[in-house]
């Protein structure tokens, strides 16, 4: 699964405490108060001198691992830059890389190839059946259909396929950097340990904080009771308080291989950054706006 770079509108600042050493330093620290205008989590970004737009010759990529307020904790000369002599003054650029872009397209490259796996197989053609009564055939040859010609070809089983019809959340509290379940567990069982197993989450929720902007972001877990296996979902940035977003925004489909034939839970949990946190799916109250579906299905192959 692709670990997705976080990002914000406009994020630009400049240098008030510069790295030291400057050419190797891994902390520096931004003008008072504009830490806020970039994302939360882990981006590129690029480091040029004060006046003059970034180039090859005098800017550097380097790639933020954490930000806390206005301090920025970061690995030097990233995406073949070199590292530059960093001071204060220096602007601060975070947006889109070649990285970005490779992210985008090994995503996209991974979803195709697993579209082709599923499409290269073929459904069997049912020649015959048998009851307890009749015997039926659809033409003058035909015969059973045994198990040896079931195996040679791809079967779809729908394992789980439910759209919540009940109010999920209307204010539930959702602590600062804690994830919390959304959705509690549910069972479904696989046929076949070679399978491969689809998951869809189709969502829409709403997660806010009366207090600050917050970031969500959702997540599925298959056996939270034996041993997890977590895929993260989609997410969406709340830009102050009292406005409220969508965790699950983005969230698509996802496969899964090498799951034991048998039963497994599946859950979904939320999480977000702002302290005075509370979601709603409110699928009764507001069906056009908030809804919650889940489905799984096995490729036998």
């Amino acid at each position: 699964m692709t670990t997705w770079d976080n990002y914000k509108n406009f994020a630009y600042g400049i240098i008030a405490v510069a790295p030291f050493p400057a050419t190797s330093g891994g902390t520096f620290q931004l003008v008072g108060g504009q830490g806020a205008l970039f994302a939360s989590g882990s981006f590129p970004i690029v480091l040029c001198p004060p006046g003059v737009e970034p180039t090859l010759a005098n800017a550097e990529i380097a790639y933020c691992s954490a930000r806390s307020l206005d301090a920025f904790t970061i690995t030097r000369a990233q995406e073949g830059t070199t590292a530059k002599a960093v001071d204060a003054g220096w602007q601060v650029i975070a947006g889109p890389t070649v990285k970005t872009l490779t992210d985008i397209q090994g995503a996209v490259t991974a979803l195709e190839t697993a579209v082709a796996a599923l499409q290269g197989n073929t459904t069997p053609t049912i020649t015959s059946f048998v009851n307890a009564v009749h015997s039926h055939s659809n033409n003058a040859g035909g015969g059973l259909l045994g198990a040896s010609a079931l195996s040679a070809h791809a079967i779809t089983n729908v394992l789980l396929n439910v759209q919540e019809t009940t109010d999920l959340h209307n204010g539930t509290v959702v602590p600062a950097t804690t994830w919390t379940d959304f959705l509690g567990n549910k069972n479904f069982t696989v046929s076949d340990a070679n399978s491969i197993i689809q998951v869809n989450i189709r969502a829409r929720a709403h997660l806010g904080s009366t207090s600050a902007a917050t970031d969500t972001t959702s997540r599925a877990i298959i056996d939270s009771a034996g041993t997890p296996i977590t895929r993260y979902l989609g997410g969406m940035n709340s830009s102050q308080a009292s406005h409220y977003a969508n965790p699950f925004a983005g969230s698509c489909t996802f496969f899964l291989t090498g799951l034991a034939a048998g039963v497994h839970t599946i859950k979904t949990q939320v999480y977000g950054t702002a302290a005075n946190q509370a979601m709603y799916c409110r699928i009764v109250a507001v069906p056009s706006e908030e809804f919650y579906a889940t489905e799984i299905i096995e490729h036998i192959r």
